[in-house]
């Protein structure tokens, strides 16, 4: 498995997808070696601080570790020392996963969600244990007390001006809360974002008195939200997000509304073919409309 950061983004949504791919391939009796080709990085992830490039990579590189665990080899090497390993031999073509992709630096995250669900299809559909569940994170994570009891919900909010459409607004923000606290009233609801988002929708859970909890008061990384997500009881996604991605590989339930642009859903209804009845998936085309959770699991909209 190839990641090439001169083709990939500093995002975790796109390198978890070429993870469950690997965790896939692993379930099959594949010994992984995953590569990340080092020597160069695409234009956005020079919109961090060079401190900030820095705990990326060590982020992702602890992802990487903790959900592949020790049967996986992980190497950071450049792209000429690839090409060196394969003329040698000493990687052969037929065992790196999309070559011709690769071997023309074309970003592996791209056919990941797709590879993994035409493989899994074929294969023996029994086996689901590549899937993600809080047994697989909770001895890499620490966290705070969290609530008993709960369902989730990610809301985004990010300051770039690329993202303002993906974020969670105002009025949205207390619609969907409203909605799932009728839909599941005795549950608490956790609100999953990152430090910025989880003060800006504190505040407009003060403004209405709402009772919510947030994240970030119990979770210090990606993995522990990860985490929160995989311990919660039913989780949300309006427009998503990386973190999504703990409850879209998982036997858990959810419901979600994702503009997908590389990944193709596997039905009308169905991100992949091991969903279940109680994990709904719809492909949206309109990031201004706010979605909402319904109790049968149904498409709705405000």
């Amino acid at each position: 498995i190839v990641y090439d950061y001169k083709v990939s983004p500093p995002t975790f949504g796109d390198l978890m997808a070429v993870i469950m791919l690997s965790r896939f391939l692993m379930s099959t009796g594949a010994k992984i070696k995953f590569i990340f080709i080092d020597d160069g990085f695409r234009v956005d992830w020079f919109v961090l601080s060079e401190q900030n490039r820095a705990a990326r990579l060590a982020e992702h590189l602890s992802l990487v570790n903790v959900l592949l665990g020790k049967e996986a080899e992980i190497v950071k090497i450049g792209f000429s020392d690839l090409l060196e390993l394969i003329s040698a031999n000493k990687i052969r073509k037929s065992e790196v996963i999309l070559f011709r992709r690769v071997i023309k630096r074309k970003p592996l995250y791209r056919s990941s969600w797709n590879l993994l669900n035409l493989l899994y299809n074929s294969s023996n559909k029994n086996d689901k244990s590549f899937l993600l569940s809080a047994q697989d994170l909770e001895e890499n994570i620490s966290l705070f007390d969290p609530p008993q009891k709960f369902v989730s919900w990610h809301c985004r909010k990010s300051n770039k001006e690329s993202s303002q459409e993906r974020n969670t607004r105002e009025t949205e923000f207390y619609r969907v809360c409203h909605e799932m606290i009728k839909l599941f009233p005795d549950r608490n609801l956790l609100i999953i974002s990152d430090e910025n988002g989880c003060e800006h929708y504190k505040k407009l859970a003060q403004k209405k008195g709402l009772n919510l909890f947030f994240s970030k008061d119990y979770s210090e990384s990606f993995l522990g939200d990860g985490f929160l997500i995989l311990k919660s009881h039913f989780h949300f996604i309006s427009r998503g997000g990386g973190i999504d991605m703990f409850s879209l590989f998982s036997e858990n339930s959810y419901q979600a509304y994702v503009d997908c642009v590389s990944e193709k859903p596997w039905s009308n209804t169905k991100a992949h073919p091991w969903s279940n009845d109680n994990q709904a998936f719809y492909d949206i085309n309109s990031l201004d409309v706010t979605y909402l959770p319904s109790s049968n699991l149904k498409y709705k909209k405000l």
